[in-house]
């Protein structure tokens, strides 16, 4: 596997959403075609989300997405402690547990890297407080906006309660990639 270093490409702490956006880009630019790249958004319901190996820690995102290679799979999260990029079964089996209770069952949207580039914005309202104060720093790049007609805010990807067609269990997820399902042993994490 080709070895890529996460340190050269843009990165901006809270915002994986476009972090993700702008690695698609760059792989594409590298030669990686938009037909292999996905947008793997995690979530549900309750927006709380625990994944293993995000550092060192346990953390619980209200949603969180990676990149996903689908020829090769792989994993690209800036995030995570595993390998950059990681296989897809490695980095289910680490990140998620299925001894999680129901309410935390993590579900993947999966949304086609071309479609995630044409239709995707984002506002960045979700990390305003109520006085319209950022709570964490903006990245350095402008807002990305929608390049096609319609256009999908942050928000409307990242609602898991509508339009629940396109999305499945974490565990339905990889084993409709051909791998077993995530596995009942808790993932060993080292401690902060």
């Amino acid at each position: 596997m080709k070895k890529f270093d996460k340190s050269k490409y843009k990165y901006q702490e809270f915002f994986c959403e476009e972090n993700i956006w702008w690695l698609g880009k760059s792989l594409h630019e590298e030669g990686v075609a938009l037909e292999n790249q996905y947008v793997l958004i995690f979530s549900n319901d309750k927006k709380v989300t625990p994944m293993f190996y995000q550092g060192e820690r346990l953390v619980v995102w209200d949603y969180h997405v990676v990149l996903y290679c689908e020829k090769e799979a792989i994993i690209f999260d800036f995030n995570s402690s595993l390998s950059f990029p990681c296989g897809i079964k490695r980095y289910f089996s680490r990140s998620f547990s299925a001894q999680l209770p129901t309410e935390y069952q993590v579900y993947v949207r999966k949304i086609a890297m071309a479609e995630y580039h044409e239709n995707f914005y984002s506002d960045r309202s979700h990390m305003l407080n109520k006085k319209g104060t950022p709570v964490k720093d903006f990245p350095n790049w402008p807002a990305i906006s929608p390049r096609g007609k319609k256009g999908v805010c942050l928000k409307d990807y990242i609602d898991f309660s509508s339009n629940p067609t396109d999305i499945v269990a974490a565990d339905l997820f990889i084993a409709q990639c051909g791998f077993a399902s995530i596995s009942a042993k808790k993932p060993r994490q080292k401690s902060s």
